[in-house]
């Protein structure tokens, strides 16, 4: 599929993302955070993307929530091990 004159907001990660759902999901916001690194220098830098209409705090509610996630899966990891 690839973007025409008749779809002009149409976003592939977001198609992504409902691709892996059943039909009557729909994405309302994402984030995208990814680690980009030069081979040839080592330099690492953040690559991101998110919707052109998605406003500042529901990207940083997502990547928070993200985190708190995150952190509590890595705990309950440790937790168990110990």
């Amino acid at each position: 599929m690839t973007m025409s004159d008749s779809e002009p907001t149409w976003d592939m990660v977001s198609h992504f993302i409902e691709s892996n759902f059943d039909a009557d999901h729909v994405t309302t916001a994402y984030a995208l955070i990814a680690t980009v690194e030069n081979f040839v220098t080592g330099e690492q830098r953040f690559f991101t993307i998110c919707p052109p209409q998605q406003v500042s705090s529901v990207t940083i509610g997502l990547l928070e929530s993200a985190s708190a996630a995150e952190k509590l899966r890595f705990a309950k990891t440790v937790f168990r091990e110990e």
